[in-house]
């Protein structure tokens, strides 16, 4: 389970660098880094950017989501393998 989740942890850490790559800057009216006019000038005069922008608020919640759900596991996993090791050297004493 703890693979599955940090895959995709990484699925949306992907997305969430590209996204934030291909957002048009406010100041520069020459797009994106990879995006062309005339996207832009088909999709409308800013509904690719609010939608991008929207994208990046909902991919950025699942990161921090899955950033304590990943980091609960883990410290779940750390502690049953000490107390197993702490277990295991009282037996050999």
């Amino acid at each position: 389970m703890y693979h599955f989740f940090l895959v995709i942890f990484l699925i949306i850490a992907i997305a969430l660098i590209t996204l934030i790559m291909l957002q048009q800057n406010k100041s520069n009216d020459s797009g994106g880094m990879f995006s062309s006019r005339s996207l832009g000038d088909m999709l409308g005069s800013g509904g690719i950017n609010n939608g991008i922008t929207c994208l990046i608020v909902i991919l950025a919640i699942l990161f921090f989501l899955f950033s304590l759900l990943l980091g609960n596991i883990n410290s779940k996993q750390n502690q049953k393998y000490i107390q197993n090791n702490i277990q295991n050297s009282q037996l050999q004493d």
